[in-house]
């Protein structure tokens, strides 16, 4: 959270399958969930972000994942290097609540059935 901050970002979620406490973050002893991936969404120059990870066997593994991805972004803003931190959110677009995908025929139509 804290390195979410400090890039400026607002509407903060951090999403897992762990159990949350009121404040949204995870519970600290409680058991790993089968589905260990954590994705954390939020708002960034306007736009909607999700930054994923799942390649570790432990949610806090993934969430640190994430929080060094995000301090090695800071660090290149802080470089001077600000188009390429750009660049690299454009990949972490989250997307729209409805896809192109979802608004294509069904497909039995697309079949002929």
């Amino acid at each position: 959270m804290a390195e979410l901050r400090l890039l400026g970002v607002k509407n903060i979620v951090l999403s897992s399958n762990q159990e949350l406490r009121r404040d949204g973050l995870p519970y600290a002893k409680r058991p790993q969930p089968m589905d260990r991936g954590v994705a954390v969404y939020f708002e960034r120059e306007g736009k909607q972000q999700c930054i994923p990870c799942d390649k570790w066997s432990r949610i806090e593994d993934n969430v640190q994942a994430i929080r060094k991805t995000i301090e090695a972004l800071r660090g290149l803003e802080r470089w001077g290097a600000k188009s390429m931190v750009d660049a690299a959110f454009q990949g972490f677009l989250a997307l729209p609540a409805t896809s192109q995908a979802m608004q294509l025929a069904a497909w039995w139509e697309v079949l002929g059935v």
